[in-house]
């Protein structure tokens, strides 16, 4: 229920910033930021504070990596920005998801109940467990999920640590990427509400999502195919 609240909220917030001029309010933000921090010559400072964030933010079921990386790639360069979120994400995602896994052992049953209320094949558990990477790479793609959230669905839908942890390595980088380099360009473009659209700028990430569900789709339909031949 927590995590579904937390989700909710990501989806307010990204909606706010796409949909209703969100960036005029992060134009601000961002420009007051970067004055504070280029006005000191110690970056190491700086960077250290951003690297404790995007670990605060990844222990945490908190809707702002995207907002966070936006600052981030405004301030520093998209790539360093980027890098230091994907390496956060990458170790705090086994503490996350070994938490996950102590809550979901005192629900057994999850699967029946999600079984019988979405009238599920009675082995799907089992399909996502074996596609456990690719269904990874769904959930690290999906814009409004944070870090943390994925991390205890994908435990909660049991799939293996193995998998989890090297598709989290393969496509961690995508989105901290997309959105660093976002918050980068927003330096040179005047007028940032007329400059970008938050819908149209968010199109590649959607796509990337909706290809990755797309691929995990044709994997099930696979192998129930090759069940029933």
């Amino acid at each position: 229920m927590l995590a579904a609240l937390f989700v909710a909220l990501s989806v307010a917030v990204s909606g706010w910033w796409l949909f209703f001029d969100g960036f005029d309010s992060l134009q601000s933000q961002l420009i007051h930021f970067n004055q504070q921090a280029n006005s000191s010559d110690n970056k190491t400072f700086w960077l250290t504070i951003y690297a404790l964030v995007c670990v605060f933010s990844q222990l945490l079921i908190v809707p702002s990596g995207s907002l966070i990386l936006m600052a981030a790639g405004f301030i520093f360069s998209p790539l360093l920005a980027a890098g230091i979120f994907s390496v956060a994400q990458v170790l705090c995602s086994w503490p996350v998801y070994r938490l996950g896994t102590i809550v979901s052992r005192r629900f057994p049953d999850r699967f029946s109940q999600l079984t019988d209320r979405f009238k599920l094949p009675a082995d799907w558990h089992q399909v996502i467990e074996k596609e456990g990477f690719y269904a990874t790479v769904v959930l690290r793609l999906t814009p409004v999920i944070p870090s943390a959230a994925a991390c205890l669905i994908a435990s909660g839908l049991g799939i293996r640590l193995w998998h989890f942890i090297p598709a989290t390595i393969a496509v961690c980088w995508i989105r901290p990427l997309f959105f660093a380099s976002l918050g980068g360009s927003l330096q040179s473009l005047a007028g940032l509400s007329n400059a970008i659209d938050g819908a149209d700028t968010l199109k590649p990430l959607v796509l990337a999502f909706f290809a990755a569900v797309a691929l995990l789709v044709v994997k099930i339909t696979l192998h129930y195919k090759s069940r029933n031949a």
